[in-house]
């Protein structure tokens, strides 16, 4: 497995109340830095299409289980239960074509296939699937959405009274503590995000009239958005950098930032509308009964129950 995929804590020595929000970062970029995934979606006029998918994913069992009690082919179907059922059972796909699954030679899990969805609007990839947009469908167009919406947590909602009786010194002395934490740790942070990646990419059936924060081809059609390792650690240390970002983690118990989503995709929200017109870009009833004896056939492969 390559090093970026392996897990370790980093030296606690000193730490205060932000070790435990560092170490649970560390774990979120365990995971998501040994994450890839790449989506293609073509959408018809109305509202139907496909998702061709790539996910690239750490095998959790093999990091965090223990194998010793495990034989090669429970291990195996632990993975297929885990992984491979939770993306076949996806919301909304009617069936699946040209799937496989297997293990890469740096001990990740990889996914590949094509699933037809019948409703947009009722879509959604389980499994690390990828950036998981909103969909709208008015019956006119189509609106495809990544907006962030914060909500206070009651976890941290008795922490109020806590803070708000510290003073100024105590929140400096925070602050500082926790700038230290992501110092120390960021080292570790880079490495881990170095393999990082998610894309996706949508063929519309017509040409975008509202878009914001999308790359679009030349024919107004194709639309492409990415994040990678690289652009989330940029955005980490642009805020790091900011002593007075450390003040307010220290205030609000070191929750996620409101902004970090915005900051991510480089854009207040993340929306394209398109009206549904035009001609189909494939012909869906032929394809998904293709692909729905693919389907019979992989759920006899592995052995899994029909939905």
């Amino acid at each position: 497995m390559s090093s970026q995929c392996q897990f370790s804590h980093p030296n606690r020595h000193g730490a205060r109340s932000g070790a435990t929000a560092i170490l649970a970062l560390l774990a979120v970029a365990t995971f998501y830095g040994c994450l890839e995934t790449e989506q293609t979606m073509t959408i018809n006029p109305d509202g139907s299409g496909k998702v061709t998918l790539r996910i690239v994913q750490p095998d959790m069992l093999a990091m965090f289980g223990d194998d010793s009690r495990r034989s090669k082919a429970e291990h195996e179907q632990q993975k297929v239960q885990q992984f491979l059922v939770p993306i076949l059972n996806s919301p909304g796909i009617d069936a699946w074509s040209n799937v496989t699954f297997k293990t890469l030679a740096d001990g990740r899990i990889e996914f590949r296939g094509t699933g037809y969805f019948r409703s947009f609007e009722a879509l959604k990839i389980d499994g690390n699937g990828g950036i998981p947009l909103q969909v709208r469908n008015d019956g006119e167009a189509i609106t495809v959405w990544l907006r962030p919406e914060p909500k206070a947590t009651e976890e941290h909602a008795g922490d109020d009274s806590v803070r708000a009786a510290m003073n100024d010194a105590q929140i400096a002395e925070i602050a500082d503590s926790l700038r230290e934490e992501y110092e120390t740790t960021r080292p570790m942070l880079a490495d881990m995000l170095n393999g990082f990646h998610q894309s996706i990419t949508l063929s519309l059936p017509s040409r975008a009239t509202r878009t914001e924060g999308w790359q679009f081809d030349a024919n107004g059609r194709t639309a492409h958005f990415k994040i990678d390792g690289g652009r989330l650690l940029g955005v980490l240390d642009s805020m790091a950098r900011d002593i007075t970002f450390w003040q307010r983690q220290a205030r609000n118990g070191n929750q996620p930032p409101s902004d970090l989503v915005g900051r991510i995709i480089g854009a207040d929200s993340l929306i394209v509308q398109f009206p549904l017109s035009g001609t189909p870009q494939f012909n869906y009833a032929k394809e998904v009964a293709a692909a729905r004896k693919q389907t019979a056939a992989l759920r006899k492969k592995y052995k899994l129950e029909d939905r």
